[in-house]
């Protein structure tokens, strides 16, 4: 093959990983305009007063409506949540990679369209991490908001620790051995969600989670309760995991 062609190989090559850093990027920025979105839904703790004032009490048709959409929001808040960290480490990922392309590459053409390519990643990582932030405060304020609309409904017989979540199935192996080993959890089991896998622990009931809960949050301050009801209503078992086949 001549050099000509090989130039070219390699320049295809490369251009396909610029092409996968813009589709990460972009689709990390979608994600940022769904997590903003559902901080917006999800009621603020005030708007609790003002529905009790407004008498809808524990048990009223409208009250019981508005607590399932609180806890529907929060899940969803929180699962976007865990999906833009690990898109956002991906786009880690590609973006090292097209550095070190950038520098081993002699064609200029190549090295401009890379350094647009790391300006948008870097651009749309400081962004992603200011919403972070946000929905972070958002989560905690509403936590006792949430619990208590989820002990309310009580409609689940079975309640999910969320560990966390990865893009591949050795990555969340790996974090369940982990807390086996180091947190004494021995009962982590793997959920494919939104194509992302989730360490998760199922308990019997809310009490027995919360306990679990304390335990997870030593090696993952984001870890977070679910009813397994709505967060996973029907499952189909895989090699290794457990895939959600609907919500």
């Amino acid at each position: 093959m001549s050099d000509k062609e090989n130039s070219t190989t390699s320049t295809s090559f490369f251009s396909g990983w610029v092409s996968t850093g813009k589709d990460l990027a972009a689709l990390l920025r979608d994600f940022i305009l769904l997590i903003v979105f559902l901080a917006l839904t999800l009621c603020p703790e005030t708007f609790n007063d003002i529905m009790v004032r407004a008498g809808f009490e524990e048990g009223s048709i409208i009250g019981m409506k508005w607590k399932k959409g609180i806890t529907k929001s929060d899940i969803a808040l929180k699962d976007s949540k865990a999906t833009i960290t690990i898109l956002g480490k991906q786009l880690d990922s590609v973006s090292n990679l097209l550095n070190e392309v950038k520098n081993e590459t002699n064609n200029p053409d190549l090295k401009k369209r890379i350094t647009e390519v790391l300006a948008k990643n870097s651009k749309i990582k400081k962004e992603s991490s200011l919403v972070q932030a946000s929905v972070n405060k958002t989560i905690t304020s509403n936590a006792a908001l949430v619990e208590n609309a989820q002990k309310a409904l009580n409609e689940s017989s079975t309640w999910g620790v969320v560990l966390g979540g990865d893009s591949t199935l050795k990555s969340a192996q790996d974090e369940v051995a982990i807390f086996k080993r180091k947190y004494n959890i021995s009962n982590a089991v793997i959920y494919l969600r939104d194509k992302s896998y989730r360490s998760i622990v199922v308990t019997n009931n809310r009490t027995e989670a919360e306990k679990v809960l304390i335990t997870a949050k030593e090696r993952r301050p984001d870890a977070y309760i679910v009813p397994m009801s709505t967060w996973c209503q029907n499952s189909a078992q895989r090699e290794g995991y457990l895939e959600c086949t609907g919500r």
